[in-house]
């Protein structure tokens, strides 16, 4: 849990419950039942204060988060409606004051965390597998198996390609690279993983007057004997020096990209 990530949140539990636990002692420091008609399908903080639930019963609810040494509370704030099928994904940016939600049946809509109501319907089609929001341009991705989608805030289209090099790969996870601090970006980063171990960092560019995706290079999952590790990649973040990913199978590895960042972000004349 935010700012200081001494605690986490478990659910999937057979009585539907939501928990608390310090990280150190695993000690219970909060439960919470009944917040939505099922399970949760999702959740994710939008910041340390405010957490963001997804279900089943095609709802998500806002909730005030107040912590303490050892306590977790929990108020709602409001519950938003507008998914006709359970919600799968969901993405925030703080810095634009939105959250994006993904359904099963394909829809993906665009809210206002402030006023906390609907703002848009971005887009229908096949399930979305995972989304980001850029927090510094407000542009929108959506992975939908082999392709990559992204949007502005506004909902228009900027592009969409097919990623995949393997017939049966499909995009597991993605990231933006966002910076650090106020630092100058001259080229958009986008990060994907796939299915087999692979993350691929990909450059938005223009040509011919339409945006694409340029390869810019490939990072892999690998053990201490050198061999590649199969294991879907599930979460990755871009940081100003190294580039954490992670698997299904649990494993984390640190990519070390900082002469890579700097010289592709920072002096692209140098390459």
């Amino acid at each position: 849990m935010p700012p200081n990530y001494d605690k986490y949140m478990e659910w999937g539990f057979t009585d539907g419950s939501v928990r608390f636990y310090t990280a150190d002692s695993k000690k219970l420091v909060g439960l919470f039942e009944h917040m939505h008609q099922g399970q949760l399908s999702g959740a994710i903080f939008a910041d340390s204060r405010t957490l963001i639930t997804a279900g089943v019963d095609c709802t998500i609810s806002v909730w005030a988060v107040v912590t303490g040494a050892k306590l977790v509370d929990l108020t709602p704030k409001a519950c938003l409606f507008g998914h006709r099928a359970t919600v799968t994904r969901l993405a925030t940016s703080r810095s634009f004051s939105s959250l994006l939600s993904a359904s099963s049946d394909g829809q993906v809509i665009l809210w206002d965390l402030n006023r906390l109501e609907l703002i848009r319907k971005v887009t229908q089609g096949k399930p979305v597998e995972c989304t980001r929001i850029n927090d510094v341009t407000g542009t929108i991705m959506l992975c939908r198996g082999p392709s990559v989608a992204l949007f502005t805030l506004n909902g228009e289209p900027l592009l969409e390609q097919h990623v995949c090099v393997e017939g049966d790969d499909t995009i597991t996870s993605c990231a933006f690279y966002e910076g650090s601090g106020n630092e100058y970006l001259s080229h958009n980063l986008v990060f994907t993983g796939h299915e087999r171990g692979v993350v691929n960092i990909w450059n938005m560019t223009i040509h011919d007057g339409h945006f694409v995706l340029e390869h810019v290079k490939r990072m892999n999952h690998m053990d201490p004997a050198g061999y590649n590790l199969n294991a879907a990649i599930t979460c990755i973040l871009p940081t100003a020096q190294v580039v954490y990913t992670g698997d299904a199978d649990g494993r984390v590895v640190s990519h070390y990209l900082f002469f890579f960042l700097f010289f592709f972000l920072l002096s692209p004349k140098m390459l």
